[in-house]
């Protein structure tokens, strides 16, 4: 068993983020210093699967780790870097753009985080409030 202090040692950072074991289970992103309200905290790539190969993904563990890319498309992402670990809350404290000619998700502080604080954004981005979610999230609101 790791300390505290071990296990953020051993786990993976960039910059302004650090993932660590979250409250809600799992794992989750966490600020390693305070991040400005407005500030990019992460521009990660994407791989795009188109719609044929998206079907294969939903039956893996990736099904619960990939963004549906576009509206007017069945194609999915599975976003690299830090991307696809932002845990759900209806009350996010960041927010992320799809960036289709990059090839990216640009995830940005919409509050004031603070040192140490999980990164939440919402899953709803470009989705309607009829979807459910099968997990539960930040605000146990199961949307």
């Amino acid at each position: 068993m790791h300390s505290q202090t071990e296990t953020k040692a051993l786990s993976p950072q960039g910059p302004l983020t650090i993932v660590a074991p979250s409250q809600i289970g799992g794992r989750g992103v966490f600020a390693r210093q305070p991040i400005a309200a407005g500030a990019v905290i992460e521009i990660a790539p994407v791989l795009i699967v188109p719609p044929e190969q998206a079907r294969s993904l939903m039956k893996t563990l990736l099904f619960h780790y990939f963004f549906r890319w576009s509206e007017s498309s069945k194609d999915v992402a599975v976003c690299l870097g830090f991307g696809s670990l932002y845990n759900h809350s209806s009350s996010p404290n960041a927010a992320y753009v799809r960036d289709f000619t990059r090839s990216q998700i640009i995830f940005r502080a919409i509050l004031n985080i603070a040192a140490n604080e999980e990164i939440f954004t919402d899953y709803h981005s470009g989705r309607t409030n009829d979807d459910k979610f099968n997990f539960e999230t930040a605000n146990q609101d199961n949307q």
